[in-house]
């Protein structure tokens, strides 16, 4: 099976390089000395300063051809190198039983951290076994993984916020009461599950019906969705908007529809909806290939993860089961639908509600004694 094409490859690692020297994030982030104070203030509240000890982050990523995936990863490892420690990555492929091997290689090698990028924790059963007689505790990231009993922390948006936030605006471009057909992207994921149940509430109150429906491959993201959304332009031509949740997927969609209609936009040809603006999302936006794409900063639920690590290495406090509050003035988790009307600058992203990188970064340095 084809895990990623050579353009999806390039992009990514063209992406990397840019997160990796903007942070994780846009260069133009208005509240990085809002947020730098409010650090300051976090680490006198965890108490007298202290070493935080070095420690190895394994660290299993969901699928490298998705370009979400590799902002979580990338912004893990940003957060994992500021604490000064180690950290050792895998890639998931999309397949669970890759994931598993991942999981099962990283407790093998004695990490101290296991981190998962929002797949479910039945992916890994056997890994988690290991983990719970060695004491290595294991945090998810970045989407909703589903139950979560077995997991010492789960941090992510909220999914059912992203796809209504989404939904609202695709229902503003079609008409409540168009009678529009829409094709939806399925998958058995939590993540997918909450993003399309808050899509078709909103559409519930209207006359926008569901004419054709199909589930994703995370295996075959691009060239996948691409012959999937090739399929339905010829079987239901009346479709009027695609709706694809899973994110990076979205450009094989993009792909089939400008074959079909060459540089066509919205309304000569169906409407395009994304999850997250990555920049090769973003991209795709500014060529009016894609509609509309939720985002969310992503990023911060990395940061969190290694905050809650980091206090209980350093202090024995008990790691959060679900995203903590560090308080009303931190509320990064905010979805913002984007469009060729709100686009950040070429080459960066969308700035978060609040720079969680020199929160968190300015936190540490206060906080911990053996900090660079």
């Amino acid at each position: 099976m084809e895990v990623r094409s050579a353009v999806a490859a390039a992009a990514i690692a063209g992406m990397a390089l840019a997160l990796s020297a903007c942070g994780a994030n846009s260069t133009s982030t208005p509240t990085e000395s809002a947020a730098a104070d409010l650090g300051v203030s976090a680490a006198a509240a965890a108490g007298a300063p202290v070493e935080v000890p070095p420690l190895t982050i394994g660290y299993v990523k969901y699928v490298g051809a998705n370009f979400e995936a590799a902002r979580e990863e990338v912004a893990s490892k940003q957060a994992a190198e500021a604490l000064g420690w180690t950290f050792i990555s895998c890639d998931g492929q999309g397949v669970p039983a890759t994931m598993a091997k991942c999981a099962k290689d990283l407790v093998n090698q004695n990490v101290d951290v296991l981190m998962t990028n929002a797949f479910p924790q039945s992916y890994f059963t056997e890994a988690l076994d290991i983990a719970e007689k060695k004491g290595i505790p294991v945090i998810s990231v970045g989407g909703d993984p589903g139950p979560q009993d077995r997991l010492d922390g789960a941090y992510y948006p909220d999914e059912s916020a992203m796809g209504g936030a989404l939904a609202d605006w695709m229902v503003e471009k079609l008409g409540a009461d168009s009678a529009a057909e829409i094709i939806v992207q399925n998958f058995p994921a939590q993540f997918i599950v909450a993003r399309n149940e808050a899509m078709l509430a909103k559409i519930a109150e209207t006359t926008i019906t569901v004419g054709g429906e199909f589930d994703v491959d995370p295996a075959n993201l691009i060239a996948g969705t691409k012959d999937q959304i090739t399929s339905f332009l010829n079987s239901t031509p009346d479709a009027k908007a695609f709706w694809i949740p899973f994110s990076s997927s979205d450009a094989g969609a993009a792909q089939a529809i400008e074959a079909k209609f060459p540089g066509k936009t919205f309304p000569d040809r169906p409407l395009l909806l994304g999850v997250y603006a990555s920049l090769p999302t973003l991209d795709l936006i500014r060529q009016g290939k894609l509609d509309a794409s939720v985002e969310n900063a992503l990023g911060w639920a990395s940061w969190v993860a290694m905050d809650q690590i980091a206090q209980n290495a350093a202090r024995g406090t008990t790691i959060a089961k679900t995203t903590p509050s560090y308080g009303a003035d931190l509320d990064w988790t905010k979805p913002t639908v984007v469009t060729k009307d709100n686009l950040p600058p070429e080459g960066e992203l969308l700035a978060p509600p609040i720079d969680y990188v020199s929160f968190f970064t300015s936190k540490w340095n206060n906080e911990f004694t053996n900090l660079d």
